[in-house]
Formats: structure tokens, sequence, C-alpha cells
């Protein structure tokens, strides 16, 4: 799945990425993990 290879990218491990992606993948919010990417992602820089 790309969100967790950017979720890897920007830090975290890949269990902690793996379990936030189902998390907000079982509540069907696929736009909270989309959004929850994005902010890991601006933390990096």
């Amino acid at each position: 799945m790309e969100l967790i290879e950017r979720m890897i990218a920007a830090g975290l491990d890949r269990a902690s990425a793996a379990e936030a992606a189902a998390w907000y993948l079982s509540q069907g919010d696929e736009d909270g993990l989309e959004s929850y990417v994005i902010a890991l992602e601006g933390r990096r820089r």
C-alpha cells in the first residue's frame, strides 16, 4: 500500500504505519488517513 510506504518514508516504523492505516480504514475514513499521512510528511520537512 502506497500510504504505508509514505508513512515509513516520513519516519514511522512499519508496524506503526500498518496499525494507523488499519485503524483509519476500519473507521471508513480514507480521507482522514490521507490527511494523517500528509501531516506526517509535513513534520519531516
